[in-house]
């Protein structure tokens, strides 16, 4: 519990980030909790629990991703009916907007922009949690954050034209995203 106290509301964070909503993030929250405590004997350096923390988490949430791909059909109509209560009203817009054009990226990229921007990692650390060179943890949150600039300013993956008074405010999204973690 001494490892894990400190690093819970990073963890807490980063899961609400990769995941749809409030109640799935509490699911992946908890099973990670779990798994960690079950398999703890397993870790060879006390030191590294954290990247063994969040490398649960992340995986544990590839493995649900995965799996939901087999689940049942999907119908518009209850789609529709299904009320969203993880976000504010008024960031709900803003904030389905940018995590929609979140799960636009790839997998690594948006882990490292997640873990980076929202659970507040160094680069050093995310590093080691995805198992890459300290120059491809930079390079993949760069080139996240241009794409998810670009998918912003177009606004062609919602629907919106470039010179439309509609237009979405970039920076308004930064803001949200910024306040709302």
């Amino acid at each position: 519990m001494a490892l894990y106290g400190p690093n819970h509301s990073r963890l807490s964070r980063f899961c609400r980030a990769i995941s749809r909503d409030n109640e799935e993030a509490k699911d992946l929250l908890s099973e990670t909790a779990l798994n960690a405590f079950e398999h703890f004997d397993k870790l060879r350096k006390p030191e590294s629990f954290v990247y063994y923390l969040f490398g649960m988490a992340s995986r544990l949430h590839r493995k649900k991703t995965r799996r939901l791909k087999f689940r049942g059909v999907f119908s518009q109509e209850q789609a529709e009916n299904i009320i969203d209560r993880s976000a504010r009203p008024d960031d709900g817009l803003e904030l389905q907007l940018l995590f929609e054009a979140m799960q636009k990226l790839p997998i690594e990229q948006r882990e490292a922009l997640t873990l980076f921007e929202i659970s507040g990692f160094s680069l050093v650390e995310i590093s080691e949690m995805q198992h890459c060179s300290l120059s491809a943890a930079k390079a993949r949150i760069s080139r996240a954050r241009q794409k998810l600039s670009s998918m912003l300013q177009t606004g062609e993956e919602f629907m919106i034209q470039p010179n439309d008074p509609e237009r979405i405010d970039t920076e308004k999204l930064r803001t949200t995203w910024v306040n709302f973690f």
